[in-house]
């Protein structure tokens, strides 16, 4: 009987990724030390054995390939012909040829071809053969650029001589085999394969877990039945007159019994879904080499097509991340490596003139931290151009020049996520069309709903940070009420809920704060943001307290006010409708527990609402800033903390004041030295300079001998008011006792006004 092949289609494919993976891996550790003959026999074996599956599952174009790389590498064993880097890219570009194969199965294809001129130059490799270059045949071309072996950094020129390479020649009419084709920047994932390999004890939990939740429907149905038995007995009792006193004392107390062992299995049973869903959630979760795993191959074709010698370092791919999460993980990825081999790495030229190895490296470090997953790519090239990235973005008109100065470092670094934004001069293959990094953006935050940012320090190079849920599979939401209607908002967007008064609302220019622990949290109203009108609201909370939630993004954090805390929730998010996807706040919907379509809003989308000043509480305005005009003085504001940074800067600039930031003390002394302030308002706590050491360089400049010095930090100790006034500051004032009267005040005294 004929082998009924369909039914084994999704191991067969399994099953050959995994060789083709181990073939990729075996040869790119060959590149680096040819001598070891280890490497030769796992990929003799590799390739073996997928000649042998592919046969017997009736695909002779993956037979026939695998089979002349399979000889290429006895011959390699035998010591019949000799390495090259020529030899390395056409087992390479089997290799590709293989996964086009692999992904034509994978997409239902029938019928495959195999690459005749590859198999043919294969062959001819595996023979030794030489046969000079007549007019009736075709040389196979070479690259112009040197050729890399990226993770060794030897530099190896283009294949000239027979020693040296092994030039293959076809007959005229057939289809050469270009080296060039392995250097091709191949998207990193792959398609249709819809199966997972899992150890037999995670279906052995999972099985356990279900018999158990069997169990437990069991109970239930008895308490079910014990219910309808007293609503049945006490029918009958009251159609007859015949229930006394003491029988109903009786059935109110057996169903008193029955509520609280119903309560005891609803609670046991809560503990044996979680447990059931964890046990699912752990079968989609796959460690992150299986993406991992093909960054070195990555690596290796950018380098050679960029002819520069790197290094890739990767750490932490045990580390476990939902199968769909690392799919989509790929384009990110491209874009990013893509990124730090071209804008990055320099070449070995450049580096030894700037002092550093010839060969760079790319670092990819992975790990679980807080319930979600970090992953962090860096290299050791020539990092951001802060100065070009300005310039560019001003010449795109993406930002004003006004709004240009008063960005912070890390705020000046996001531009290298907006779309069309380029530094390079020169449009490649790889990069200078500014589309790369907004996608990056786009899909970790939109897509993945993750986070990321960017670090760099010009010559020392570039480091993107990103965190990641475990899975998208379920969410974990908050749900709360505004305007009396029900909302709900992913758990990992809120960073705290906290119960606060109209007394503990801080009146502040243009709205409201909280205290939280030392500093000052911007307060807005989340009706106000989602643009509820009174219309609108169905029933007013008559609290008098307020449910605060606390937003983080990054170091950064701003309160929204709502109604209530109504529950929390696992739920698997539902897409919204055609009709709402361009909504300007939801990422999906949800299913409460009373049935009710309740709009999940998109943390994200909130923030940018807020950085746009929506949704503001209305709070008195400053006693005297009628009363004393103000001449147009220009101030600099030091604080690594945007919020606190944004609320001085606003009341500030509404007393009448032009102000300038710095995110830390370095900046805000680069920043002083270039231009000329009136009055330096500054924190403490700051990294690269304190407010201490700012304010006591500051005073050895000649130019800021004289002018006023504020110091705005949560430090209340006498000694560090000691310690302020000796190192220059005009005054001292504590975070926690803040008030915007005291600091307008206190810088119109300083200057005199």
């Amino acid at each position: 009987m004929a082998l009924d092949r369909t039914q084994f289609i999704a191991s067969f494919l399994a099953d050959a990724w995994e060789r083709v993976g181990e073939m990729d891996r075996c040869l790119l550790a060959w590149e680096k030390q040819p001598e070891g003959e280890s490497c030769l026999d796992e990929v003799f074996r590799a390739a073996h054995t997928l000649k042998g599956s592919a046969r017997m599952m009736r695909f002779p174009a993956i037979s026939v390939t695998a089979h002349k790389m399979e000889d290429v590498f006895g011959a390699l064993r035998e010591k019949r012909i000799v390495w090259s880097c020529r030899i390395g890219d056409l087992l390479f570009a089997g290799l590709d040829a293989i996964r086009t194969l692999l992904e034509q199965v994978a997409n239902g294809a029938d019928s495959l071809e195999e690459d005749a001129a590859l198999c043919l130059a294969l062959e001819q490799i595996a023979s030794g053969e030489w046969v000079a270059p007549v007019a009736a045949a075709t040389a196979v071309p070479t690259t112009a650029a040197p050729l890399v072996v990226p993770a060794h950094g030897v530099v190896v020129a283009p294949a000239t001589d027979p020693e040296s390479a092994t030039p293959v020649t076809v007959v005229e009419g057939q289809k050469a085999a270009s080296p060039a084709k392995a250097l091709a920047i191949r998207p990193i994932g792959r398609s249709g394969d819809a199966t997972i390999r899992m150890d037999a004890s995670q279906v052995d939990r999972l099985l356990q877990t279900v018999g158990e939740s069997l169990s437990f429907r069991q109970r239930i149905k008895r308490r079910l039945q014990d219910v309808k038995e007293a609503q049945r007995l006490s029918k009958t009792g009251m159609r007859r007159r015949t229930l006394s006193a003491k029988r109903v004392a009786a059935l109110q107390a057996h169903l008193q019994q029955t509520m609280l062992q119903m309560r005891e299995d609803v609670n046991l049973l809560d503990l044996v879904f979680d447990a059931l869903h964890a046990h699912t959630l752990e079968m989609r979760l796959l460690p992150l080499s299986t993406l991992f795993d093909m960054f070195p191959r990555l690596v290796r074709d950018l380098a050679k097509a960029s002819g520069k010698q790197v290094e890739l370092v990767v750490r932490g791919g045990e580390t476990r991340l939902d199968r769909v999460l690392i799919e989509k993980l790929g384009e990110v990825f491209l874009h990013l490596l893509r990124n730090a081999m071209d804008h990055g790495i320099e070449t070995p030229a450049q580096r030894q003139l700037l002092g550093k190895p010839a060969q760079g490296t790319i670092h990819v470090l992975a790990g679980t931290q807080g319930g979600e997953v970090s992953i962090e790519l860096r290299d050791d090239g020539g990092g951001i151009d802060l100065e070009k990235l300005q310039e560019v973005a001003l010449q795109k008109e993406l930002v004003t020049a006004e709004k240009l100065a008063q960005l912070s470092r890390s705020e000046l670094m996001e531009l290298v996520f907006h779309p069309g934004l380029s530094t390079h001069s020169i449009v490649t293959d790889l990069s200078g069309r500014g589309v790369g990094l907004d996608v990056v953006k786009k899909n970790i935050v939109e897509l993945l709903q993750g986070s990321i940012r960017v670090e760099s320090e010009a010559g020392q190079g570039c480091r993107f940070l990103m965190r990641l849920p475990l899975t998208l599979a379920t969410v974990r939401v908050l749900m709360f009420r505004v305007a009396g209607l029900l909302f709900a908002m992913a758990g990992s967007a809120i960073a705290e809920v906290l119960r606060v008064t109209e007394e503990e609302l801080i009146p502040i220019v243009g709205g409201q704060a909280v205290r939280l622990r030392e500093q000052v949290v911007p307060v807005l109203s989340l009706e106000g943001l989602l643009g509820l009108t009174a219309s609108a609201r169905i029933h007013p909370s008559p609290k008098s307290y307020r449910t605060l939630l606390i937003l983080n993004n990054r170091q950064e954090s701003r309160g929204v006010i709502c109604d209530e805390l109504v529950d929390e929730m696992v739920v698997v998010l539902k897409p919204l409708p055609y009709f709402m996807r361009q909504h300007p706040f939801a990422s999906g919907m949800m299913i409460s527990g009373q049935n009710e379509i309740v709009l999940v809003l998109d943390g994200g989308l909130l923030w940018k609402r807020m950085l746009q000043g929506g949704g503001r509480l209305s709070s008195a305005p400053s006693p005297d800033r009628s009363a004393r005009p103000v001449q147009r003085k220009h101030l600099l504001v030091v604080d690594d903390s945007r919020n606190t940074r944004e609320i001085e800067q606003t009341i500030l600039q509404t007393a009448g004041y032009q102000v300038s930031l710095a995110e830390h003390g370095g900046e805000g002394y680069e920043k002083a030295i270039k231009g000329s302030f009136d009055l330096v308002v500054t924190d403490v706590e700051m990294p690269v300079l304190d407010g201490f050491s700012l304010a006591r360089k500051l005073r050895r400049h000649e130019r800021y001998q004289h002018t006023p010095i504020v110091l705005v930090t949560s430090r209340d100790k006498e000694e560090d008011k000691r310690r302020g006034i000796e190192a220059g500051a005009s005054a001292y004032i504590v975070k926690g006792t803040f008030e915007q009267t005291q600091l307008l005040d206190t810088v119109r005294n300083l200057l005199g006004e």
